[in-house]
């Protein structure tokens, strides 16, 4: 009886691990089509840069346009700034917390942005996470699908975004705020050796691409 038993267990979990492929294989060809059918491919090409000094050739970069993000306790600091760089007397901790973006189109807020509590959440890869936040006394949920999609839903709908070649990566928000002024939470969103900007004002329907990408190098710049 126990040995009829253990063969049953074993059908059970070969069963489940089946159709739980099965989920995934469907869920990457349903990922693949929207992709194709994304309108969000005519989106401008946004920057994402760390302060930078001799490492990158400050005279190609655009010299209009960029904004100073520096992560603060419950806050984010915007401010228009001339060009990516290093603010004079900056401690490297404030350093590693700054990112300059730049991004054709979107209205960027400036002054001290309200940040939700989600620094450091860690949205592991899974079938579908759903993490409910609340971003200056407005509630949202985000849900991961297989590392690959980000979907925020508010009171007023909801937006999607496509990370590509995210499905293996772990991924962790940096920082959550209304940076594009339209009322939504936008995101700054670590996956892998990357860092992504999500602006919401950017979502039209199906999935979108991220506004900026960041690559991380090794030495963390």
């Amino acid at each position: 009886m126990a040995h009829r038993l253990d063969r049953f267990q074993q059908h059970r979990t070969s069963t489940r691990n089946f159709l739980e492929w099965l989920v995934v294989a469907a869920a990457s060809i349903v990922l693949a089509a929207f992709t194709v059918t994304s309108s969000a491919g005519d989106l401008p090409a946004g920057q994402m840069l760390r302060p930078v000094g001799e490492a990158i050739d400050i005279a190609q970069l655009p010299t209009d346009g960029w904004y100073r993000v520096t992560d603060k306790d419950s806050a984010l600091q915007v401010q228009a700034v001339a060009a990516p760089v290093s603010a004079p007397g900056e401690e490297e901790a404030e350093e590693i917390d700054t990112r300059y973006i730049r991004v054709p189109g979107a209205r960027i807020a400036e002054g001290r942005l309200p940040t939700a509590a989600a620094t450091g959440i860690v949205l592991a890869p899974g079938l579908n996470r759903a993490f409910h936040l609340e971003l200056a006394g407005r509630p949202f949920t985000l849900t991961v699908r297989n590392g690959l999609v980000y979907t925020v839903a508010t009171g007023e709908g909801s937006y999607s975004f496509y990370v590509e070649g995210g499905m293996s990566e772990e991924s962790a928000l940096v920082a959550v705020a209304d940076i594009d002024s339209d009322g939504k939470p936008d995101f700054i969103l670590r996956v892998g050796d990357r860092e992504l900007l999500l602006l919401s004002s950017f979502a039209n329907p199906g999935l979108n691409p991220p506004a900026a990408v960041l690559v991380m190098h090794t030495d963390g710049c």
